[in-house]
């Protein structure tokens, strides 16, 4: 529904003298204007959004630190599971990569009671 609102601008004088004032109503459809708004800010949130998780191939290698998290633990522990052997590594040139697949298998491993690669 719209509602009329007054603005007056220009000068008057207290004294008496001659003033100059125009006023202008404005009719708005306040409903409509946030509606607009709305839809607006809706739609520059979707163009900012991320594409969705299953539309994102997920990386076959992982950082230490990606594996650390993938496994819930301190990166300082992967590092020991990772020397005693449990945990096998690719090494890309100097860095360190785990595969994902030999993260699950180590799971599976652990699951089954198996906890090193030697057994």
């Amino acid at each position: 529904m719209a509602k009329p609102i007054e603005l007056t601008t220009g000068s008057s004088s207290t004294n008496g003298h001659a003033a100059r004032l125009a006023t202008v109503a404005l009719d708005l459809d306040l409903e409509a204007l946030a509606e607009r708004l709305a839809a607006a800010i809706l739609t520059h949130l979707e163009k900012r959004q991320e594409p969705a998780i299953e539309n994102q191939i997920p990386p076959l290698l992982l950082k230490p630190h990606q594996a650390a998290k993938v496994l819930c633990l301190s990166e300082r522990t992967l590092w020991a599971l990772k020397e005693a052997g449990e945990i096998p590594v690719v090494q890309v040139g100097r860095a360190i990569r785990y595969a994902r697949s030999d993260l699950e298998n180590w799971i599976a491993r652990r699951r089954s009671g198996q906890p090193s690669l030697d057994k």
